[in-house]
């Protein structure tokens, strides 16, 4: 997120150009009220209708899709961003025709009553004694922007099954994880077992608290700084 009206005008009027016909900007940075109003006739001049929608609250109503938002922008783009926010819940993705096609088999599995349990969004607070309390992290995603559950688990001394596809590959190694094949059950359950297997678990937990101290939060910032200062400009006061 951009922090200041001067990066976001900056970054905007980049990128308002290349909107599409239609295009609603929904401008989340706290800018202050004249800033606000610098930037409703940024999107004006553009032919984008602008909302103004400052975020309140911390990480983990973020999380848990309770965040608050103030929005104010025309009337006739009310629905549009309603809709937005409304769908997404505690992610931004949409995963209505999964969970859908998840009951469903869960459904015909035949599986007794609370063998599965779908607890929905955790309180931050409470997600480290969940994650200890795991024999194994079992995470055969297909899709993934980075994957923090996995570190998250290993940081929290658990081994971990997941897919063999970006961006875990990216990051972990064959000795690191016990890979599967998300879409092949008995891949996943070769791999299920392979975690479980006394002479690897403690490997796996001995690298898992390594890779997670190398992306802790203060090496992820140097690790960007080079990108930020490539993008420096001089300010002259």
């Amino acid at each position: 997120m951009l922090f200041d009206v001067e990066s976001v005008e900056k970054v905007m009027g980049q990128a308002l150009p290349a909107a599409a016909e239609g295009a609603v900007w929904v401008q989340s940075s706290t800018v202050g009220l004249d800033g606000a109003l610098r930037l409703a006739e940024l999107a004006d001049r553009a032919g984008i209708d602008y909302v103004d929608a400052p975020v309140l609250g911390t990480r983990q109503p973020a999380e848990n899709g309770t965040l608050l938002v103030l929005a104010g922008g025309p009337e006739r783009v009310r629905d549009t961003v309603a809709f937005a926010y409304q769908h997404g819940g505690a992610s931004l993705l949409d995963h209505d025709a999964y969970q859908a096609r998840f009951a469903a088999t869960l459904a015909l599995s035949g599986l007794p009553d609370g063998a599965v349990i779908r607890t929905g969004p955790w309180p931050q607070e409470l997600m480290p004694a969940l994650y200890r309390g795991a024999t194994t992290l079992v995470f055969p995603s297909t899709r993934e922007g980075f994957g923090l559950v996995v570190l998250e688990a290993m940081a929290s001394g658990v081994p971990v099954v997941t897919s063999r596809i970006a961006p875990f590959t990216e990051y972990l190694g064959d000795d690191d994880v016990s890979w599967c094949d998300p879409f092949d059950t008995s891949s996943i359950a070769t791999a299920m077992t392979a975690s479980l297997d006394p002479s690897r678990r403690g490997h796996f937990v001995e690298r898992g608290f390594e890779i997670a101290a190398a992306h802790d939060w203060t090496r992820t910032a140097q690790a960007h700084l080079a990108s930020y200062d490539s993008l420096r400009e001089p300010a002259h006061a």
